[in-house]
């Protein structure tokens, strides 16, 4: 074996290491295994999930780019807090991304991608939320990213699963805190399998008007069920 191909194997293999560290932590992210404010220690992950630093710190930036983790100096790095500001950022910028990739998914889905999401939207709701958690998260990771397909944008399609780690992490920390989190999972559901129907008819204007009203709704959930935490944390803070 050369030495260039030597040298594209160990970055094969160095980039492996770092996409199963990463998602490793997004899953015990969204689990809420680490929840919000968790410190991260480097010496903690490397031993827990028994590969290097390089690959660690590889993870930790992407997961910090999504803004899932935080580094504070003198500090380190931690779980982001979920912050009355945070979450009107993701709401405002999902709401100016997520309708238009379904109104462009509806014009330019090709029939292929369109049996893919029903076939997605039919697995979800054969799913568990509680007991099969990750493999609910993975189906709809998999029809938003199959959406950015259809819509035939490269940009969308490599934003999408970052927007939605980020997107399904305060839908779950939400839902945890009032316990229902079978209720919030529904409501996610329900928009997927609503979105099948215009997009596969070519109904632009529907499909985006779907997607934008689940926006508004995610954002009033999350904003009635951690407004309560919000408050006693400014309380707390002023007292």
């Amino acid at each position: 074996m050369t030495v260039v191909k030597i040298e594209k194997k160990l970055q094969s293999d160095n980039r492996a290491i770092s996409d199963y560290a990463y998602e490793k932590l997004v899953g015990k992210i969204l689990r809420l295994e680490l929840p919000p404010g968790a410190p991260l220690v480097e010496k903690h992950l490397i031993d827990e999930l028994d590969i290097g630093r390089t690959p660690i710190r590889e993870a930790l930036h992407r997961l910090a780019g999504e803004g899932l983790v935080c580094r504070e100096p003198h500090r380190g790095v931690f779980i982001c807090e979920a912050t009355p500001e945070s979450v009107r950022d993701i709401c405002e910028f999902r709401m100016s991304i997520e309708g238009h990739i379904a109104r462009l998914a509806a014009m330019r889905g090709e029939v292929e991608r369109i049996k893919t999401l029903d076939k997605l939207v039919r697995e979800l709701e054969g799913l568990d939320p509680e007991e099969e958690f990750d493999k609910f998260v993975a189906a709809g990771r998999q029809f938003y990213q199959t959406m950015a397909q259809a819509a035939g944008n490269v940009h969308y399609q490599e934003m999408v699963p970052r927007l939605f780690n980020v997107s399904m992490w305060f839908l779950f920390y939400a839902g945890s805190t009032q316990g229902d989190w079978p209720e919030l999972s529904k409501s996610f559901g329900s928009m997927l399998s609503d979105l099948v129907s215009p997009i596969s008819r070519q109904r632009a204007d529907q499909a985006e008007a779907i997607m934008q009203l689940y926006i508004t709704n995610y954002r009033d959930a999350l904003d009635n069920h951690l407004s309560p935490f919000w408050s006693h944390s400014q309380t707390a803070d002023s007292a």
